[in-house]
């Protein structure tokens, strides 16, 4: 999720108030640093569950973009 100016996103409440958001692929490099994130899982020996947000992209069907995200989480892991 990326905070975005009023006009470019979707207002969600945040703590009595109002922001814009945009949903970024798992891998925009806008958004969360994921390769550092599961670079610090594996770090500490972390060996559970990794759950990401999977949001609907206009156009994009969901399945497919849940095998992609989970490609591309796996091959950091497996790196």
């Amino acid at each position: 999720m990326l905070l975005v100016g009023e006009d470019e996103g979707i207002p969600i409440t945040a703590q009595g108030g109002y922001v814009q958001y945009q949903n970024l692929r798992v891998d925009d490099p806008r958004g969360v640093d994921i390769p550092a994130v599961v670079g610090c899982l594996k770090a500490i020996g972390y060996d559970g569950w990794l759950v990401m947000h999977s949001p609907n992209f206009d156009g994009l069907d969901p399945l497919a973009y849940a095998a992609q995200a989970h490609d591309y989480l796996r091959g950091l892991i497996d790196a």
